[in-house]
């Protein structure tokens, strides 16, 4: 039943987004079952697990109904990862090895060699390279819970009229690896708080980026 769960977890997931499932939509969940080819039990699971991350809003006797990504929501998103972000550099930075964050220069490269040449969306990922390293260090639970939560939330597409649409701009690899790389030099250099101002700018940067893409 977990594994059925999980299916339908996902699949639900995908389609909000995507915008297959619009904002203020209604969920039909004998249809999913049926489409899942599954029972109602894991699916109706699945979409109370939605519900409470903030996917969905079950209304008694109407419905479940997508709610919206909104303005505020990514906004939500980018402060809270300007106040994290600078933090775990100058807090579990000082922890990372010498050879750790030399091989971070091959991942960078390997992580942005696999962007499509025109990009979807524009914002920084926290399953990148130098950043998934920090998290991958943060022992405090909830903090990456919370990183995890937002990194899932920036995949939805807050307005489905601009579904097929790409990101205009062409993809400067070679910048790309630059701006990472030199949070890899400052950290290597033991100039953390430097290090995190960097990441400050990287964040701002993905963030005016995202913001003026998605809502103009």
């Amino acid at each position: 039943m977990i594994y059925k769960k999980e299916i339908a977890y996902q699949e639900i997931l995908r389609r909000i987004n995507s915008a297959e499932y619009p904002a203020q939509s209604y969920i039909d969940e004998q249809s999913i079952a049926a489409e899942l080819n599954t029972s109602r039990t894991p699916v109706r699971e699945a979409l109370m697990e939605l519900a409470k991350e903030g996917y969905l809003e079950i209304l008694p006797k109407r419905g479940i109904i997508v709610l919206p990504f909104t303005y505020q929501n990514a906004m939500d998103i980018f402060q809270t990862r300007l106040l994290i972000e600078p933090w775990l550099i100058t807090t579990y930075g000082p922890l990372l090895t010498k050879e750790e964050l030399e091989g971070e220069y091959a991942l960078i490269r390997e992580d942005i060699n696999a962007y499509p040449e025109v990009r979807e969306r524009p914002g920084v990922s926290i399953l990148h390279h130098p950043h998934s390293l920090l998290v991958e260090h943060c022992t405090n639970q909830l903090i990456r819970s919370i990183l995890e939560d937002m990194e899932k939330q920036s995949h939805r597409t807050p307005n489905e009229r601009m579904i097929a649409r790409k990101y205009p701009d062409g993809l400067d690899r070679e910048q790309l690896i630059r701006n990472h790389d030199k949070l890899v030099d400052l950290m290597l250099d033991g100039k953390f708080e430097e290090a995190a101002e960097e990441m400050k700018w990287h964040v701002q940067n993905g963030q005016e980026e995202y913001m003026k893409y998605w809502f103009g």
